[in-house]
C-alpha cells in the first residue's frame, strides 16, 4: 500500500514546497524573520482551507497575498487533495480484495514461527519426550 502512495505523496510535496515557496516571496523573501513561520503558516492555510488571520487588502501586498491564498487554495484542495484521495480510495479497494488471502499468509506466518521457536509441543497426544523436537 505504501508504494501507491509515494506517486501521491510525491506530487503533494512539490506543490507544498511551491506553494511554500511562493507565500516566501510575498512575505519579503530574505526579509522574513523565520522560515517555519511561512511554512507553518502556508500548512494552516492549504490543509484547512481558509485565509491567513492577518490579511487585509490596504496594500498592493496583502493583495496579491489574497490572490496568492484564493489560488493555492483552491488548486491544492480541487486538485491535489481528490488526487490523493482517488489513490488512497483505489489503494483501499485492492486491499479489500486481497484482505483473506492477507489474513491466511499472517495466520500461516504466525503458526510457522510458532513452531521454529517451541522446543515442546504443548499436547496430551504424546509424551513430552515424544513431543520434543
Amino acid at each position: 500500500m505504501a508504494m501507491g502512495l509515494l506517486p501521491a505523496l510525491a506530487v503533494t510535496l512539490v506543490a507544498f514546497c511551491a506553494f511554500t515557496h511562493a507565500f516566501y516571496l510575498v512575505n519579503g523573501g530574505p526579509k522574513v524573520e523565520s522560515m517555519m513561520d511561512v511554512v507553518f503558516e502556508t500548512f494552516a492555510t492549504l490543509i484547512t482551507a481558509a485565509l491567513p488571520p492577518d490579511i487585509s487588502t490596504n496594500s498592493s501586498q496583502n493583495q496579491v497575498k489574497l490572490c496568492l491564498c484564493i489560488m493555492a487554495v483552491s488548486f491544492f484542495t480541487v486538485f491535489i487533495l481528490n488526487i490523493f484521495i482517488g489513490v488512497m480510495g483505489e489503494l483501499y479497494v485492492k486491499e479489500k480484495q486481497r484482505s483473506e488471502h492477507t489474513f491466511r499468509m499472517y495466520r500461516a506466518s504466525s503458526c510457522y514461527q510458532y513452531l521454529l521457536r517451541s522446543r515442546v509441543l504443548p499436547c496430551s497426544m504424546m509424551s513430552e519426550r515424544q513431543g520434543f523436537m
